[in-house]
């Protein structure tokens, strides 16, 4: 027995031993492969080699910086942009054409612009510099984040003269109902202007839907459109909804009606003095001026429309009914108000050549935007619903 007890305890000392350089070889190669871990940015980079190891090191650096921007919490412009996480806009499906209606659930597309090219030629550098970079900021500003239930909007609406808008300006101010507010082109003129008339009434609950009307006497777009994207992102801020709206008219109908309206008699000289009359209107908030030249007119002016959630050709009529959607009006068809009663003027062959030569641009702009049948060749935004209580 004392035999057979010191085989057996000699046989479990051997195998405890066995067991313990079994766990310590395994420990070991754990230890080893942590050490493998934790050395790996050093992978491929010889013994001694600084240079290659800072690199490394600036590598990994950045890779973290990544990883915890991505986890972080979004930045207030962009949660601004959205109410909470189940609001967050949708994508634009791939299949949208120019010219098709987007619906409210569907988020607008951000809107790539050029830099500005409005500064007259005579304006020192630094004044030049910085208009530039107003406009650039404009673009960069010009997400269209989706407020999918807004508690309030502002409708702007751009009105180029003779393409009907003298119509949409009887309509909004007529409309007499708790909340609502029409700003005449006369009543502001600048950013401060647009808070105190348009964000704090919004944003205290004193107002719920504002037009915001742009005509003769308001700020030259070219001017004043970084300003309102501005007031467009403030907006998104508070939950309110902020629509654009523009209406362009075939060129050559759009002379003979503004010859007509004004009484000309010299058409020949109307008509060199007011060359590409509606671009000029959109950068100027005039006719009768140009400080750029022809191709940067004709950029300027697609820069600016290319931020308007709608932007449609006469005769199409989905855009007066988008607007008129977005006031919850009972009739989604413009009446005409200021139709032109005189006769139009009869342009000799020698007068429509020389507008078709001295407007071209007004053709280029109005057939980006429209088809030869004068439908709209854009998406056209409609509004989200409004949360009315």
């Amino acid at each position: 027995n004392r035999f057979y007890c010191s085989q057996t305890c000699a046989a479990m000392a051997e195998g405890c031993s066995r067991s313990t350089l079994l766990i310590a070889a395994v420990v070991a190669v754990i230890l080893v492969s942590v050490g493998l871990l934790y050395t790996a940015p050093t992978f491929g980079c010889e013994s001694g080699d600084t240079a290659c190891l800072a690199k490394q090191a600036q590598s990994a650096a950045a890779a973290q910086a990544v990883t915890t921007s991505g986890s972080t919490a979004p930045s207030s412009s962009s949660s601004q942009s959205m109410e909470s996480s189940s609001t967050a806009k949708a994508p634009i499906p791939d299949t949208l054409q120019g010219g098709d209606i987007v619906p409210s659930n569907t988020a607008g597309q951000v809107k790539d612009g050029k830099s500005a090219l409005q500064a007259e030629q005579d304006i020192g550098a630094s004044k030049q510099e910085g208009q530039s970079r107003d406009m650039a900021a404009a673009d960069s500003d010009n997400v269209d984040v989706l407020v999918p239930h807004p508690k309030c909007r502002v409708l702007y609406f751009f009105h180029i003269p003779k393409t009907g808008g003298t119509s949409v300006y009887y309509k909004v101010t007529r409309i007499q109902r708790p909340g609502y507010r029409f700003i005449a082109p006369q009543k502001y003129k600048t950013e401060a202007d647009l808070d105190r008339m348009v964000y704090q009434p919004l944003k205290s609950g004193q107002l719920k839907e504002i037009v915001l009307y742009s005509h003769h006497h308001s700020p030259p777009l070219g001017e004043f459109l970084p300003a309102l994207m501005r007031l467009k992102k403030k907006l998104a801020g508070i939950g309110c909804d902020f629509h654009s709206f523009a209406e362009l008219r075939e060129p050559l109908s759009h002379i003979k009606s503004a010859i007509a309206y004004n009484d000309i008699t010299d058409y020949t000289a109307y008509i060199k003095e007011v060359a590409n009359f509606q671009l000029r209107y959109i950068v100027y908030q005039t006719p009768r001026v140009q400080e750029m030249s022809d191709a940067e007119l004709l950029e300027e002016a697609k820069r600016i429309l290319g931020h308007f959630d709608v932007v449609t050709p006469l005769p199409d009529p989905r855009g007066y009914a988008i607007f008129a959607d977005c006031l919850s009006l009972e009739k989604k068809t413009k009446e005409h108000i200021n139709t032109t009663k005189k006769a139009k003027p009869n342009l000799s062959e020698e007068q429509i050549a020389l507008f078709n030569e001295v407007s071209k641009l007004q053709y280029d702009l109005y057939y980006t935007f429209s088809t030869k049948d004068g439908v709209a060749t854009t998406p056209l935004r409609r509004c989200p619903p409004l949360v009315r209580h």
